[in-house]
């Protein structure tokens, strides 16, 4: 019996303090995501992240979590999506926005990507590029994604 009831409260205890991302954002493995509805430069749509989420365009460190955002691309029509990666100083040296450190870990670049135009500083998933990283101009417009610890947002109510 107090295996039951421990279980029970166990439940109860995670559907409260499960997910809580805000609203329009959704969880996974403790991360929320925002998919944009609208286009914006890479400019735009970092500071759309940042001043009206309090989040940052998503930095993509794992090989799940790069499996969870293409499908989810490709699921919401196949558009090319802004992730918060950029080369603007020196030319092929990649670092996410968030923390200015050179990128390591896992990268999904598509082949032939990164190229070698010096114009082409900032990261999307390309949909023409099978959801694969490609550099291109940071004027262009794509979708973006917006990304922020699970818990992060102020909850209000």
């Amino acid at each position: 019996m107090w295996t039951s009831i421990a279980v029970f409260t166990s439940l109860c205890v995670a559907g409260i303090l499960g997910a809580t991302c805000p609203d329009g954002f959704e969880g996974h493995q403790g991360s929320c995501y925002f998919f944009s509805h609208g286009k914006a430069t890479w400019m735009d749509a970092y500071e759309s992240c940042t001043d009206l989420f309090g989040a940052k365009l998503a930095e993509v460190t794992s090989d799940a979590e790069n499996a969870y955002i293409s499908q989810r691309t490709v699921t919401l029509g196949g558009s090319n999506y802004w992730i918060g990666l950029t080369d603007p100083f020196v030319e092929g040296s990649f670092f996410w926005m968030s923390n200015t450190q050179p990128l390591t870990g896992p990268t999904y670049w598509a082949p032939d990507e990164p190229d070698v135009d010096p114009t082409d500083n900032c990261v999307r998933y390309s949909h023409s590029h099978h959801n694969l990283w490609s550099d291109t101009s940071c004027t262009d417009e794509a979708y973006y994604i917006c990304e922020m610890p699970d818990g992060a947002a102020e909850i209000i109510g």
